[in-house]
């Protein structure tokens, strides 16, 4: 699920110091953004177009961190069980 991956993920991020000091909190960012997003009535322009816009430009970056380090946690995950 969802959950499971977001924790592995997690837990691969707060396995190395230099991984949790850059990417510590971009689960708990991303999740927040995507809540900002969702107070929005879908169909509804927003009162306040630069809030969203801003939020948008958010969600890029925290989306690029996040496949960054599935990336990194898939690559380190195979290299691993070659290891095996």
């Amino acid at each position: 699920t969802r959950a499971d991956a977001e924790a592995q993920l997690q837990a691969f991020i707060d396995a190395d110091p230099d991984r949790q000091a850059k990417y510590g909190n971009v689960l708990k960012d991303i999740n927040s953004v995507y809540a900002e997003m969702t107070q929005t009535a879908p169909g509804r322009i927003p009162k306040n177009t630069r809030l969203y816009f801003n939020i948008l430009l958010k969600s890029k970056d925290l989306i690029r961190h996040k496949i960054v380090l599935i990336d990194l946690f898939y690559h380190t995950t195979n290299q691993i069980k070659k290891n095996l």
